[in-house]
Parts: C-alpha cells; sequence; structure tokens
C-alpha cells in the first residue's frame, strides 16, 4: 500500500527471519530492506531518494536467556501469542520484554559502536547502512 498511497516502494527478503516449519526457529530476527521513495508522482529514477527500513521481528533463534526459554517450553506459541487476550500476566510481559531487549541489543550492537558513550549520538543512517550489508541478502542473478 505504500507504493500506490505515497509512491514508497518497499524491497525487502524477510526469508530468513520467518520459522524453519521442522523446528519452529528463525535464522535472523532482523531483515534491513530499501525504500525507494518518489519525490514527486511520476518522477524519474533521478528523481527519487532512497531510505533504509530496519525490521526487527519477536522471533526465536535459540540463543534467548534461560528464563525466555522456560517460559517458550511452557506456552508453545511464544512469541506469536493470540492477539484476542489482551491482558498480559507479569512472566509473560518480562519474557516479550526480554526477548525484544535482547533483539534490538544483538541486531544493533553490532553497528551502535561501545565509544558511542562518549559520542551518544551516533550516526543512525551510517548504521542502517552497516546494517543492510549485514542482514541482507545477496540474491543470485540479480544484476
Amino acid at each position: 500500500m505504500c507504493e500506490v498511497d505515497f509512491g514508497a516502494k518497499i524491497d525487502i527478503d524477510v526469508n530468513s527471519i520467518r520459522s524453519d516449519v521442522e523446528s519452529s526457529w528463525s535464522r535472523n530476527r532482523c531483515a534491513v530492506g530499501k525504500i525507494t521513495y518518489q519525490d514527486e508522482l511520476g518522477a524519474t529514477s533521478k528523481d527519487q531518494s532512497e531510505g533504509v527500513l530496519i525490521y526487527l521481528k519477536a522471533a526465536m533463534d535459540v540463543h534467548e536467556g534461560t528464563a525466555v526459554m522456560q517460559y517458550k517450553l511452557a506456552h508453545p506459541d511464544f512469541p506469536h501469542d493470540t492477539t484476542a487476550d489482551q491482558f498480559y500476566g507479569e512472566d509473560q510481559f518480562e519474557s516479550y520484554r526480554s526477548l525484544g531487549y535482547d533483539i534490538a541489543r544483538r541486531a544493533l550492537g553490532r553497528v551502535i559502536q561501545p565509544d558511542c558513550l562518549v559520542d551518544p549520538k551516533p550516526d543512525m543512517i551510517d548504521c542502517a547502512k552497516k546494517l543492510k550489508n549485514m542482514f541482507s541478502p545477496v540474491l543470485p542473478n540479480i544484476g
């Protein structure tokens, strides 16, 4: 709908964050793609600008902490519980919080250097481009 409504084309491969059919584990929990914006409707390719889309997904890849793994063992649908019940118990809330924190820390920690404590404002465009190089697959026969 972004392309139809706003002239913005999103190109992202999310296959690596999908759960494996046999094991229900994901290879990655982050996918990075490209957004091509048409600055004006009907514009030529030279009138387009680009952005980076960073997609973090609540998925499990067997590297989670013990508490999250124990919660998963007791609740097989986690982290894809139905949204019909909007009331979370403390253990469910903490499991989602811990999983989300781990996903963001492990994905962004690869590009935001520890020295950001000295410079607390890392260049997010540069970080997004680095993530794109790490998490975007190189597809064969694409030129």
